[in-house]
């Protein structure tokens, strides 16, 4: 056998391999830019919120807030951006209003915002639309007293609009893994 040959082989492998690596770089920072945009406008939301007076915490004053952000969104992805308060209220600026009975205050997105700064579902079939989305959350404090969370429904859709441009000639393709591997 030529070693050199095999050399280049080598060189072959190695700088696929290295391409590869930065396409997936790429990839997960065009990912990551786009979840944070995501939280950011969130966080903008949570606090032109938290300027609010508690007892000024009403639909009337809040509807508008959460219509503005779902509205601005929608190109991004956005479903619906909705407010939850301890009352078990919830405000959707999508105009979603839910079934006599309904609870919210037992859902992951609102109980685990509670001990944390910002919370990412697993993605999840949406009753309403049936589109793969991913609920964003996080608390809704005044004076640091909880008064409920705020939340995103984003689009899995927009995320894959992103893995999608990725093309490659040999038949590979790029996907996302949450957490439990799915």
């Amino acid at each position: 056998y030529d070693k050199d040959i095999v050399k280049e082989i080598y060189n072959i492998e190695d700088e696929k391999q290295r391409l590869f690596e930065q396409t997936v770089q790429y990839y997960t920072a065009e990912v990551s830019g786009w979840m944070d945009v995501q939280i950011q406008q969130l966080k903008l939301m949570q606090h032109k919120l938290q300027s609010f007076a508690p007892q000024d915490l009403t639909y009337a004053n809040i509807m508008p807030v959460v219509q503005n952000a779902t509205e601005y969104g929608q190109e991004r992805g956005v479903v619906s951006d909705y407010v939850v308060l301890n009352t078990k209220e919830i405000i959707s600026g999508d105009g979603w209003q839910a079934e006599a009975g309904y609870d919210p205050t037992q859902n992951e997105y609102y109980i685990k915002p509670q001990s944390m700064d910002v919370y990412i579902s697993s993605p999840y079939i949406d009753v309403t639309t049936h589109q793969f989305i991913i609920t964003i959350s996080m608390p809704l404090e005044i004076n640091g007293k909880f008064y409920g969370v705020l939340a995103r429904d984003v689009s899995i859709a927009a995320i894959q609009e992103i893995l999608h441009s990725y093309e490659d000639t040999e038949g590979s393709y790029l996907y996302l893994l949450d957490a439990q591997g799915s």
